[in-house]
């Protein structure tokens, strides 16, 4: 049996070509506003459930409902920084780019585009939910990363 091994720098290189810098990426323990308007990417549809087998990327808007806040974990047994979202995510979300594109509700629903560069600001870790049935999509906040990389 023949063992395949990729080119290490073709690896590199396709990966860099579908990768963002890392200048994209809120490095700091800022909280957000509560009138930034995020958009949330994510894969929910299963390409099987596709008449023409394509798949789509979906994105949802949402503001911050939190601060950034210390708080355990709905899914693990242990305490992280994190926000939570007013809007519910989906299955097919977790992992994807929370980003703020620069635009904030400036009241009556009427939103402003800022001067701020377009920012990935999180991942989205999940729904958490309650007996009443509210729901809201909690956040690992992007700097993250850094202490990961570290």
């Amino acid at each position: 049996m023949a063992e395949i091994i990729p080119n290490p720098l073709a690896t590199v290189e396709a990966l860099e070509s579908f990768a963002f810098p890392s200048t994209m990426l809120l490095q700091t323990q800022a909280s957000l506003k509560h009138t930034d308007l995020l958009t949330c990417f994510g894969f929910p549809d299963d390409p099987r459930n596709s008449v023409d087998n394509n798949f789509a990327i979906f994105n949802f808007k949402a503001y911050p409902a939190t601060v950034l806040m210390t708080a355990r974990r709905y899914d693990l047994p242990k305490v992280s920084q994190m926000f939570y979202l007013d809007e519910p995510s989906v299955q097919g979300y977790s992992g994807g780019p929370v980003i703020n594109f620069g635009y904030q509700d400036v009241g009556s629903g009427i939103r402003m585009s800022t001067s701020s560069p377009t920012i990935i600001v999180g991942f989205m870790q999940g729904t958490r939910g309650d007996a009443t049935g509210g729901k809201m999509s909690a956040v690992t906040p992007s700097w993250y990363l850094f202490d990961i990389m570290k």
